[in-house]
């Protein structure tokens, strides 16, 4: 039988699950991931979240707080969920088109759609490819105006010497499976503002808390999601994997 294994995912060790494990009785884990990423990306601040999508809206809560304008720019080539979570967050998407060089945001395209009502320009590094003068970007911005990088697919991507993350007032990173640093699940917001972290804490603050039957499903998920990734276990799952696939060409 010829064995399968998943395009996103990897089966997970026996000593990340125990450390994991760890992490959970102990907050020095995650304290010493958060200094790990802050000093890897150059941010003084790092915020967890439960997802990149939440650090995304979270991220937008707080720029929200900081001005009266409404407008998001971010590319019209993403993922559709970051359009929900800027109308989540009651502010207005403007779509830019793209470069077909690296599929993000046209920096010709990007200047025109600036008006007085823009909040703040979303940077998406897709598929890890970092956005073109963006630090020319940044410059160009007018100080009232906030670039918000989002490097779900990004992690560890340079340009100009620099690392991604670390070029706008913020950034948000995924640690979802398939990224570049999975811990499958997760999210973080990165900022040197601390004006802008105290805004995040402050959010972070008044929701509500997972409890400890969340914690001991999320371990048993990465159980078997250790599982089930290892291509033999994989193998023997994927005629039922498969009917819930896509293979459809759109």
């Amino acid at each position: 039988m010829m064995k399968k294994m998943p395009v996103i995912g990897y089966r997970i060790p026996l000593s990340d699950l125990l450390s994991g494990l760890m992490g959970f009785v102990s907050s020095s884990s995650k304290d010493e991931f958060r200094d790990i990423l802050s000093g890897f990306i150059k941010s003084r601040h790092v915020s967890f979240m439960n997802s990149g999508i939440s650090a995304f809206y979270i991220a937008l809560l707080a720029l929200k707080k900081r001005s009266h304008r409404t407008e998001v720019v971010l590319p019209a080539y993403t993922a559709p969920s970051l359009v929900v979570a800027v109308n989540k967050a009651g502010l207005k998407p403007v779509l830019c088109d793209i470069s077909l060089e690296d599929f993000n945001m046209d920096t010709d395209a990007l200047l025109k759609m600036i008006s007085s009502e823009t909040l703040c320009v979303v940077c998406v590094h897709m598929f890890g490819m970092p956005v073109r003068n963006i630090e020319q970007i940044k410059h160009d911005l007018s100080d009232d105006i906030f670039l918000l990088e989002d490097c779900a697919q990004a992690m560890g991507s340079k340009t100009g010497g620099r690392f991604t993350g670390g070029f706008g007032d913020l950034a948000v990173f995924s640690f979802n499976r398939g990224k570049n640093l999975p811990t499958y699940g997760g999210g973080g917001i990165f900022t040197n503002s601390d004006e802008l972290a105290a805004d995040i804490e402050n959010i972070v603050n008044n929701l509500r808390m997972p409890g400890l039957i969340h914690e001991i499903s999320l371990f048993l998920k990465f159980i078997c999601l250790s599982i089930v990734f290892r291509p033999v276990f994989y193998s023997l799952l994927y005629p039922f994997i498969s009917q819930f696939k896509e293979d459809r060409v759109p």
